[in-house]
């Protein structure tokens, strides 16, 4: 039986994968990952009564629609992509173990929305 790749193998693997990829289906790819992460985010909110869980979903809806193609503004995604900074949590600050994924969740959102902005898969 093989054993999984682990750590710097493991994102070498995906990032192979991801490069061979048409750009759509990259960011389509990417924009989904927000979706699923955002939920994170969601649920750390509700616990914390702290964060806009809004601002990311209105990037992520951005990120949506310039993964199938269509023209998104620049200074929106800049106006998007310091909405969803805003909404970093500093793990320090709370005790929940939900704050790491409320950072994942944020950190996915903007680097998405850098994708998007400037179709680099390095975002």
């Amino acid at each position: 039986m093989a054993i999984a790749p682990t750590g710097q193998r493991w994102i070498s693997i995906v990032r192979s994968r991801l490069e061979a990829m048409p750009k759509t289906h990259q960011k389509t790819f990417a924009a989904l990952t927000c979706g699923r992460l955002i939920e994170h985010f969601e649920r750390f909110s509700r616990e914390t009564g702290w964060g806009k869980p809004e601002a990311l979903r209105r990037a992520w809806l951005t990120c949506c629609e310039g993964a199938v193609g269509a023209t998104v503004n620049k200074s929106l995604i800049e106006a998007l992509y310091a909405e969803c900074e805003a909404q970093m949590p500093l793990a320090e600050r709370f005790s929940t173990p939900l704050v790491s994924g409320a950072i994942d969740a944020v950190d996915a959102t903007c680097e998405t929305l850098l994708f998007i902005r400037d179709d680099n898969i390095e975002h």
